[in-house]
């Protein structure tokens, strides 16, 4: 294996990160608490493959549709999220950049598009 010691492990984190998406969406935990604990999840235990072995890529292609979620979050949520005090300057704007309101909701979007059975704490 590559970045990861098993299949199982990859599993596992898809599991919890997934649980993850679904308590703040649907207003379990607050955004600013499933910011810090999802962190970077996609990029620090990278799920693209980019550290991974041939196997080891296999078998994340074989799960591709349960990474791809996270994929989405890291690149339509996390990658423009910027502080809410400065989310409303016209530099920051401009930039694409936004706040946790807007992070939220694109995150709700997202979790209501991916997991098709989910339907709590749609607003």
């Amino acid at each position: 294996m590559g970045f990861f010691e098993s299949e199982s492990q990859i599993l596992e984190l898809l599991d919890i990160h997934d649980g993850l998406l679904r308590a703040c969406a649907s207003g379990n935990i607050s955004f600013a608490e499933f910011l810090e604990r999802y962190d970077t999840f996609p990029m620090r235990c990278p799920l693209d493959g980019h550290e991974s072995d041939d196997a080891e890529r296999k078998i994340l292609a074989k799960h591709a549709k349960r990474i791809a979620i996270h994929l989405r979050v890291w690149i339509e949520v996390l990658t423009g999220l910027c502080s809410d005090a400065v989310a409303s300057k016209a530099e920051y704007i401009a930039a694409g950049r936004f706040g946790s309101k807007e992070g939220l909701r694109r995150l709700r979007l997202i979790v209501a598009e991916e997991f098709p059975d989910y339907s709590a704490g749609r607003t």
